[in-house]
């Protein structure tokens, strides 16, 4: 579902494999994302940038409020 008059979409999905929410979060550059906060201690890296079918990157953190985030590069 995307919102009227902007570049936000939502997507929902049923994963059984997953034991937490998983919010993607689409960003420019992955990796000027991925260096401004691999040095930060209270982000947990679940997985660091691998490439996507779609010809960019993903990678999944653990802020430190412990939500777990799933970013995709354009």
């Amino acid at each position: 579902m995307r919102f009227p008059d902007g570049n936000s979409e939502l997507v929902l999905k049923n994963n059984l494999d997953l034991n937490f929410a998983e919010t993607e979060i689409v960003v420019k550059n992955i990796w000027e994302i991925y260096q401004s906060l691999k040095s930060n201690p209270e982000v947990e890296w679940i997985r660091t940038p691998f490439p996507n079918s779609l010809g960019d990157h993903v990678a999944v953190m653990q802020a430190p409020d412990k939500n777990i985030f799933v970013l995709v590069g354009e």
